[in-house]
């Protein structure tokens, strides 16, 4: 459900792009921006700007000569730009940037796109900020635009880890439930999915107990150290006879 949200809502910006390149009279710049950025943060969030330059359109990229350093790119960022055919920035012009025919508004409409979801990750376009009302998106709910890339995604309490937590699980969970130790717990089939939040640092663990049947707890144990050999990215250990990950 929540990836169909996400489509239709690039789709719906993408149309939006197309119709005011189509029509805007008049010469103009347009910056479209990752929203929520502290002020005290020295530099720029990704953006795009759309310059219209009568019978063309400039399409300018930020580059790392005006990113802040929290949002500067890597190499494979800059060769992802370079590969839409973008000129590199110069002190002069410190953006990416390439001009298109404004009769074929569809080619900058899907570079901008294109640059904001696959280089600089942005996954919702509620999550994007401009002067203008027509790049301004609709209002969506919080829990519609998981905000991976935007300030919110990078907590700094327990608190704000545990509202992303509800961020993820509301379209999932129609009330989120939790334990006296404030865990959130969700049931699934025979067993429980625990999510819990570190009081001392940004970062949560999850937890889940799996019934592999053991014969007993030395079964169960070489049963997770099979499990740990073969796959990565979660630890498994041995509750009484029965193997949980996290």
């Amino acid at each position: 459900m929540f990836d169909e949200q996400v489509e239709a809502a690039w789709r719906d910006f993408h149309e939006r792009l197309v119709a005011v390149i189509e029509e805007w009279e008049g010469d103009n710049i347009f910056r479209i921006s990752l929203d929520g950025t502290s002020e005290d943060v020295e530099g720029d969030t990704p953006f795009v700007e759309l310059n219209f330059v009568r019978p063309q359109v400039l399409v300018e990229v930020a580059s790392n000569m005006t990113l802040a350093r929290e949002w500067r790119m890597n190499r494979t960022q800059q060769a992802a730009i370079r590969r839409w055919g973008m000129v590199c920035p110069t002190r002069q012009e410190p953006t990416y940037g390439k001009y298109y025919d404004e009769c074929r508004p569809d080619e900058p409409a899907t570079v901008v796109i294109g640059v904001l979801r696959d280089v600089f990750g942005i996954v919702h376009p509620a999550l994007l900020t401009s002067l203008s009302d027509e790049f301004t998106p609709p209002s969506v709910e919080p829990w519609q635009a998981s905000p991976v890339h935007a300030d919110g995604a990078r907590p700094t309490s327990r608190a704000e880890v545990n509202e992303l937590v509800r961020i993820a699980l509301r379209p999932m969970l129609a009330e989120i439930d939790r334990t006296e130790d404030g865990d959130v717990y969700v049931e699934y089939l025979d067993t429980f999915v625990w999510v819990r939040s570190s009081c001392s640092v940004p970062r949560i663990r999850i937890c889940c107990a799996l019934d592999h049947h053991a014969a007993d707890r030395d079964d169960a144990t070489r049963m997770a150290d099979r499990l740990n050999g073969s796959v990565h990215g979660v630890k498994f250990t041995v509750l009484t006879t029965r193997a949980s990950w996290r």
